[in-house]
């Protein structure tokens, strides 16, 4: 997404402007969550859902779609899907 560059500007109760200069955003290639970064943002998701228990099946279907014949099948053979 082209979110960047951007410019942060925040205006302090004491008149202080802060400001921060945007070259990447967290999350993109240029700047990439870690493993464990990007596993909480995708239990964060899905507990947003509804869904919050699903996140090992989840993972476990998505692991094996490499290799699956049938990725929809896969899917809802994890419980993931209906």
């Amino acid at each position: 997404a082209a979110f960047v560059p951007a410019r942060a500007v925040a205006h302090t109760r004491s008149g202080t402007i802060i400001t921060q200069h945007v070259t990447a955003q967290f999350g993109s290639p240029q700047w990439p969550l870690s493993e464990q970064q990007h596993q909480e943002k995708a239990r964060g998701c899905l507990v947003f859902a509804g869904i919050g228990d699903t996140d090992e099946a989840l993972a476990a279907a998505i692991a094996a779609l490499a290799a699956s014949d049938d990725a929809v099948a896969g899917l809802v053979a994890s419980g993931i899907m209906g």
